[in-house]
């Protein structure tokens, strides 16, 4: 049984010099709300206009028509429901999943917006002898995360105390350069009104990312201000995915940015700017410089 169907979308960046002589395309951005619903700060893109360049850009919903050398025809649909052809400078296709849990319910078990509740301590549903672990229970719908749910479900079928309760769940966006994160992130740090302190290192000031040509990175560290409790890391840059377990385990074992900046990491490597991060929150970094501090007293 599939519990997700996929669901496609391509979003369109228009010149406005594009659109000028059919501006109603302009009044309404269109957009999936089976796709973009979860995820606000794309759907917050999708109804602005970008600017880069100096050059203004419609975001839109759009069919692939054809390619060309340099642009990209795609079809969009006007308000009045009519469509149009339109040459676009960059095309991004877009794939999600929404839900389908038909047949789940003949099971007899509880459902909430189409998710599975379960018991976090082991994954029980309201069916007892019934355990739900991996997209079904809810977000972040990540392989790794079911993975370790479903060791926690058969710990506690097994009889054995189990809880599932991390402190950091790693997500990896595998474009190039990748993105990766944990724990806490700036964004939401600042939302959350919770104070930290943010220690970045750029890749250009890394001898590895310049000895194979990917100085396009930057890896930061969200850190508690007095005590350098680590509590988030994030990372872009090549093999961004594979440098933040790192960043996990650290958040995990409530490290610190004294036990990074003391812990050595092999040269070169690109896993040297966790350790390059931690020493620009001390100013002490020899790559980059920042005012020096005093260590974070308890």
């Amino acid at each position: 049984m599939k519990a997700f169907v996929p669901l496609a979308l391509a979003l369109a960046l228009i010149p406005a010099s594009a659109l000028a002589q059919q501006p109603e395309i302009c009044q309404r951005v269109e957009f999936s709300e089976d796709v973009l619903a979860r995820f606000p700060n794309i759907r917050a893109a999708c109804l602005d206009v970008i600017t880069k360049g100096g050059q203004q850009y419609a975001v839109v919903k759009a069919d692939l028509v054809r390619t060309g050398t340099r642009r990209v025809t795609v079809r969009v649909k006007r308000p009045d429901g009519t469509l149009a052809e339109l040459a676009t400078d960059a095309l991004l296709p877009f794939f999600g999943l929404t839900m389908k849990l038909g047949p789940i319910a003949n099971f007899g078990l509880n459902l909430n917006e189409n998710l599975i509740p379960v018991d976090t301590e082991k994954f029980e549903t309201s069916t007892p002898s019934i355990f739900a672990i991996g997209d079904v229970v809810g977000e972040p719908m990540l392989a790794h995360k079911a993975s370790h749910e479903a060791r926690v479900a058969i710990d506690a079928i097994a009889g054995s105390k189990a809880l599932f309760e991390p402190l950091a769940i790693p997500a990896v966006v595998f474009t190039d350069p990748e993105i990766a994160w944990c724990g806490l992130t700036e964004a939401g740090a600042n939302s959350s009104g919770i104070a930290v302190e943010v220690a970045k290192f750029p890749w250009g000031a890394l001898s590895r990312a310049i000895t194979i040509d990917r100085p396009d990175g930057l890896t930061k560290l969200i850190l508690e201000p007095k005590s350098g409790r680590v509590l988030g890391v994030g990372i872009v840059g090549s093999g961004a995915g594979e440098l933040i377990a790192e960043g996990v385990l650290a958040v995990e074992m409530g490290a610190t940015a004294e036990d990074l900046k003391l812990t050595i990491h092999p040269h070169p490597t690109l896993s040297e700017s966790l350790m390059e991060s931690a020493e620009v929150f001390f100013g002490q970094s020899t790559h980059v410089y920042k005012p020096a501090k005093g260590r974070p007293r308890e």
